[in-house]
This record gives C-alpha cells, structure tokens and sequence, in this order.
C-alpha cells in the first residue's frame, strides 16, 4: 500500500526525477513510509558493501596467479592492502 501511495505523490515523483537514488531515499518521510524506507536503506547497503569484497577478491586473483604462487601471505597481504588503497601521492 505503501508503494501505491508513493506512486502518487507528486512532489517525490519530480524530487526522483533530478536526483539520485540515495538523495531521493533520504528525502522519503519516515513517518509517512516506514516499510519502504526500510526495505529501501538495506538494499542501497548492501551494494556499497559487496563492493569492496569483490574489488578484494578480483584484485587477488590477478596477484595470486600461477605465475605468481611464490607469494607468501605476508606478501600478499601488503601488496593488496597497496592496490586497494585510494591513497594517491602528491608529486
């Protein structure tokens, strides 16, 4: 029912139309939505959170190659913690 009544609110519908979905989801009355803010709080959480396992897992899989199996863990270790980083060096 929640949905139904969303659908006809004029005011979110512009509001949805020039900003992004998390804008738009923050903007959403709790009072007057609570389900669907909710349900839409974990599903926006949950694909910032798989993020940074797959960019770990993608990045390790290129390190850990058959070339490459002479790696201690220690090694590993640093070297991922290096491409993972969002640290950028002033030259």
């Amino acid at each position: 029912m929640e949905l139904i009544e969303m659908q006809e609110d004029m005011a979110l519908r512009s509001f949805s139309q020039c900003h992004s979905t998390v804008e738009f989801w923050r903007q959403v009355p709790e009072s007057k939505y609570p389900e669907l803010k909710k349900i839409s709080s974990r599903l926006i959480s949950v694909f910032s959170t798989t993020y940074c396992c797959e960019s770990l897992f993608s990045v390790m899989k290129f390190i850990k190659s058959k070339q490459r199996v002479t790696l201690t863990n220690k090694h590993l270790e640093e070297v991922i913690r290096t491409a993972l980083t969002t640290y950028r060096p002033i030259f």
